[in-house]
């Protein structure tokens, strides 16, 4: 039965250690970035917890010591891999709901097109939900009706379009927002 290793022991197996992070780095695209040693060190910090001080650490056995320090290794790399990935993307930009602005469809076309691309998803998902509410929208938004004239189109009482019209704006928005700040 093999005996546990304590963190003074693990320079007899830093030779071993490099080996593995080596065979783990051919399988990179940009491994000559990252030493192997590095990438051994970097596992033994992920093998020692928050709270715990160095001469506390240990492994059962060598079994378990190599197989923690491989998954480390992995973890490592996994982890730097999403790093530079989301180097690479926009930042986000959270979408406040005064940013929003539907009444001008053109100009929003034009500066923001994902926020057109947002409301033609969410009036999809009203349509389904609430059919009556979609229609006011498409006259409010896409047809520029004013509260009168869409009363008198749907052939009900302006203070009827003005609630249902606020509710519509309400779940309209909150969709919205939903969907730009998904990735936030």
């Amino acid at each position: 039965m093999s005996e546990e290793i304590q963190i003074e022991d693990v320079g007899a197996y830093m030779g071993e250690l490099r080996l593995v992070a080596q065979r783990l780095l051919r399988c990179e695209a940009d491994a000559d970035s990252v030493r192997p040693t590095a990438l051994v060190i970097s596992a033994l910090r992920r093998n020692k917890g928050r709270e715990q001080e160095w001469d506390e650490v240990s492994w059962k056995d060598r079994r378990y010591f190599f197989g923690a320090m491989h998954q480390a290794m992995r973890r490592s790399l996994i982890d730097r891999a999403k790093k530079k990935k989301a180097k690479k993307r926009p930042p986000l930009k959270f979408v406040e709901p005064e940013d929003l602005n539907f009444y001008d469809l053109a100009d929003t076309l034009e500066s923001a097109p994902d926020q057109i691309d947002a409301l033609t998803s969410a009036l999809g998902w009203l349509e389904g939900e609430e059919p009556g509410l979609a229609q006011i929208v498409e006259y409010r938004f896409f047809s520029g009706l004013t509260v009168e004239q869409t009363a008198k189109v749907l052939e009900v009482s302006e203070k009827t379009i003005k609630r249902r019209w606020s509710q519509a704006k309400l779940l309209l928005y909150d969709r919205i927002l939903g969907i730009l700040n998904e990735a936030a």
